[in-house]
């Protein structure tokens, strides 16, 4: 297969099914050999609105989306008209004549119109105007090249539990779309031809972290609905049965973080969802569950803030709250996934080190992770990569810690050790203890007496100690003597690696790194000292506009970061913005 490289973009009113075309198109690639990642974007709206759905697919690795697009797929006007300055030179848009009809002036010389009647080819096929997607689908593939049986499975895959009949109308209505571009086509097409050596897995943030948390032993699931996390509600409310869990969806956030820490109380893994708002609502529950060393697993989803803010769009705003939330002093773990592979394994390692240390674990991500798809092979959920190792090798294994399967009389679930950490009975396995929200003594009977109070916090700091073993990383991508050290978590990752590529393939003399952080709570205060004072420029990379993880740093190791890359307008980063904004610092 040739070496490709192309950026698809489809966008229309909501409603008429531009996030399945999207995630069919990236499955379609992905079967055909490709590897690919998306993005899809909608306003916060029951109906109506405009929607689009991005997917980069290329025959090397990815990954991040680029700026450009190399075809668009416009169901109305409004698309053409905002995103017409994406088009990349030699693009192609596929477009209605009776919705647009391009004038002079309105487009570039060097973009090629590809006028389809979406909307007749539909109806003389016995379909109506939610269909023209699926032609609009079918004369993508034409022009790509695409071998159209590699659509009729995935068609067949989407729609099989719909029945037949539908499977069947798909099918045709996107070989009526295909057969008619590839007749009036005056190119010829990419021809990407299939590849079927290696078993690929198409996954979003969401599905990532479901899949490692059901690896992990995770069986029960409780979340209100609240973008971006519902994809995880879909993953376990779909196959509950299937999989042995009990997925519980609650009447609010409130609920739901204490039916998880319930479940957790009596011995089962269980994690909770939600977004900021959603989080804000979890806080006291929250602290309880460090008061009572219940283990829990708790996925906080970004998106912009205060308040409500932009409900559909991203951020990684929350760091600071994730990092203190809950009232009172007790550890957490936050961990801070920046790619598919680590948020299959960060998702494993959070149950283990919550139950191991008895206390709760966040797994903080935005919207923009959780909804974009990546594709990876199967084998490296197997195999991690190399920095993921000894993260996946203990993450591998299933840690309950310090377990009392047959308590007697004398069991304390409180009680004093050498480490903070106590031995753990499970509720109907022959003792009676008692666990309560107040501060308590090693029985877990409320007391006010000032030296139990102490040496309870004294116990439950200890945790902190032990725990500062367990803060690995940062991990070092690019350079190992570099010019300029860009710094960063989360997401940013993919757009800072392409970033890095582009550097690398365009052979640039600049000479960059990356310190990429998985784990912020314990912060991994010496590494990052210890890294960052060979670095000659650092470079912080935040989808914020405070910059918490420079604060974070200068807090932890005295280093202060200067320099800051900063994007807050509800967006992800592209590698494109990063290169200019790093080609002026290099000037200053």
């Amino acid at each position: 297969m040739q070496d490709l490289d192309f950026t698809w973009k489809i966008g229309g009113e909501a409603g008429f099914g531009i996030m399945i075309t999207g995630t069919s198109f990236a499955k379609v690639c992905t079967r055909s050999g490709l590897n690919i990642i998306t993005n899809n974007e909608y306003p916060s709206l029951i109906r109506g609105g405009h929607n689009n759905f991005t997917v980069r697919a290329a025959s090397d690795k990815i990954y991040s989306l680029l700026t450009k697009i190399n075809l668009l797929v416009a169901l109305n006007r409004q698309t053409i008209d905002l995103h017409k300055n994406e088009l990349a030179k030699n693009a192609a848009i596929i477009f209605d004549p009776n919705d647009y009809q391009p004038q002079s002036g309105d487009l570039s010389e060097n973009i090629e119109p590809l006028p389809l009647p979406l909307l007749q080819l539909a109806r003389d096929n016995g379909g109506d105007i939610i269909m023209r997607n699926t032609v609009a689908l079918g004369a993508s593939l034409a022009y790509l090249g695409i071998d159209f049986k590699v659509l009729e499975e995935v068609l067949n895959d989407q729609f099989i539990h719909k029945g037949p009949e539908i499977v069947a109308q798909n099918i045709k209505m996107a070989k009526v779309g295909f057969d008619y571009l590839a007749n009036n086509l005056k190119k010829t097409p990419l021809k990407v031809t299939r590849d079927t050596k290696e078993t690929r897995l198409v996954l979003s943030g969401n599905e990532a972290i479901g899949l490692g948390a059901l690896s992990a032993g995770m069986k029960f699931f409780t979340a209100y609905p609240m973008t971006p996390i519902n994809g995880l509600i879909t993953l376990m409310a779909e196959n509950e049965k299937k999989l042995g869990i009990v997925y519980k969806q609650p009447e609010d956030e409130i609920s739901g973080i204490n039916m998880a820490i319930g479940a957790s109380y009596a011995g089962v893994r269980a994690m909770t969802a939600t977004s900021g708002g959603g989080f804000a609502l979890m806080n006291e529950a929250f602290s309880m569950a460090g008061m009572t060393e219940t283990p829990l697993v708790v996925v906080l989803g970004q998106r912009p803030g205060p308040a409500s803010g932009l409900p559909t769009w991203t951020s990684q705003g929350d760091l600071r709250y994730a990092l203190s939330a809950g009232h009172g002093e007790f550890l957490r773990f936050v961990l801070t996934p920046g790619d598919m592979e680590e948020a299959y394994f960060l998702s494993k390692l959070a149950f283990n080190l919550a139950d191991k240390y008895q206390t709760p674990a966040i797994i903080l991500v935005d919207k923009y992770f959780c909804e974009c798809l990546f594709s990876l092979n199967q084998k490296q959920l197997d195999n991690p990569t190399a920095l993921l190792k000894s993260v996946a090798d203990y993450a591998n294994s299933i840690d309950r810690g310090k377990i009392v399967n047959n308590p007697d009389e004398t069991y304390q679930r409180f009680k004093i050790t050498d480490d903070g950490i106590s031995p753990r009975a499970f509720p109907g396995h022959g003792m009676h203890f008692t666990v309560n929200s107040y501060e308590h003594n090693e029985a877990g009977l409320s007391t006010e007496v000032a030296s139990e109070i102490k040496a309870m916090t004294d116990k439950r700091s200890k945790k902190n100690e032990l725990a500062q073993a367990e803060a690995f990383g940062p991990m070092v991508y690019g350079e190992e003597k570099a010019d300029i050290t860009l710094v960063g978590w989360g997401s940013t990752k993919m757009a800072v690696l392409e970033a890095l590529k582009i550097i690398k393939d365009q052979k640039v003399k600049l000479k960059v790194n990356y310190l990429h952080f998985l784990c912020l709570s314990p912060f991994p205060g010496q590494n990052t000292a210890m890294l960052l004072q060979k670095a000659k420029k650092v470079i912080d990379v935040e989808t914020n506009s405070q910059a918490p993880l420079a604060g974070l740093i200068r807090e932890k190791t005295g280093i202060e970061i200067k320099n800051k890359i900063l994007k807050y307008d509800g967006r992800q980063f592209y590698p494109e913005e990063i290169l200019s904004a790093l080609n002026v610092i290099e000037k200053e």
